[in-house]
């Protein structure tokens, strides 16, 4: 009798609407409807809004879906293009850093230079005057060795 029918819902579904068929003939005939029968259009009616419903809350969570997954795709491409901006920003802010390190190192290494050199020049002062003091120290004795002998 019910052929083709998956689950009992849907087997449900059948009797309802072959029932409802019949309540259309008897209608047309003119014929009085029982109390039974007037509970059956009432299901029926129920039964398609329920499904009318059905199909309009699937629109509209496809287009949710659709939406999100719009909004998904810009969003990745908003993170996308804020990473490539950031890492032009880090690269730049690098090369900044490098360049001032550079800058700075070759600074201290001038200063460096400089000190070095004075210190060069400050050694060989002190041996020059060590020179004359060792000269001076080596001329006074020879002038009390002098005056010693002529004594």
């Amino acid at each position: 009798m019910l052929y083709g029918c998956r689950g009992f819902v849907g087997c449900f579904e059948k009797v309802i609407d072959e029932t409802v068929k019949r309540i259309d003939k008897k209608i047309a005939r003119g014929k009085k409807l029982s109390d039974t029968e007037v509970i059956i259009l009432l299901l029926s009616f129920m039964n398609k809004r329920i499904d009318d419903l059905r199909s309009d809350m699937d629109a509209r969570f496809q287009l949710m879906e659709k939406r999100i997954e719009e909004l998904a795709v810009s969003l990745n491409k908003r993170i996308d293009n804020l990473r490539l901006d950031m890492n032009g920003m880090f690269e730049d802010l690098r090369a900044y850093i490098d360049k001032r390190y550079d800058d700075l190192k070759s600074y201290v290494d001038r200063r460096f230079d400089s000190v070095e050199s004075r210190l060069e020049k400050m050694e060989s002062r002190m041996e020059s005057l060590e020179n004359e003091l060792s000269n001076l120290k080596m001329e006074v004795i020879k002038i009390l060795r002098e005056k010693l002998v002529t004594r």
